[in-house]
């Protein structure tokens, strides 16, 4: 039951990618995608995964590598890691861990300050 309404969730984010990908070049920018996901059938089903985007630009950076587009599986894989409850967890996983990477270069950095200056003096 869980593999087919994640086959079926696939499929209607690839039509509403394929919809909003006008030109046919396989990449979303942020226009269109801005333009795709505020239609209200796509907040609709976004809503049903438990997604609700008011403000679409960070949306699209998490999902864009880079490129400056967003192309078929970025926005497929990326809609559906954000879905849900899932999200308050990786969220306070990610808040977890870079706090300790903070720490981290903290302390790497006065590693390195003490060994300056040893070096110099």
């Amino acid at each position: 039951e869980k593999l087919r309404a994640a086959k079926s969730y696939r499929e209607k984010l690839e039509e509403l990618f394929f919809a909003a990908d006008k030109e046919g070049n396989g990449g979303l920018t942020m226009k269109q995608f801005e333009e795709a996901l505020s239609q209200p059938i796509a907040k609709r089903f976004l809503s049903v995964m438990e997604l609700y985007v008011s403000d679409l630009q960070p949306i699209f950076h998490l999902l864009d590598d880079g490129d400056g587009f967003v192309t078929i599986d970025e926005f497929c894989d990326g809609i559906n890691d954000l879905k849900g409850h899932a999200r308050a967890l990786d969220v306070t996983m990610l808040r977890r861990e870079t706090a300790k990477l903070h720490d981290d270069c903290k302390q790497i950095q006065n590693d390195v300050s003490l060994l300056t200056s040893s070096l110099q003096g």
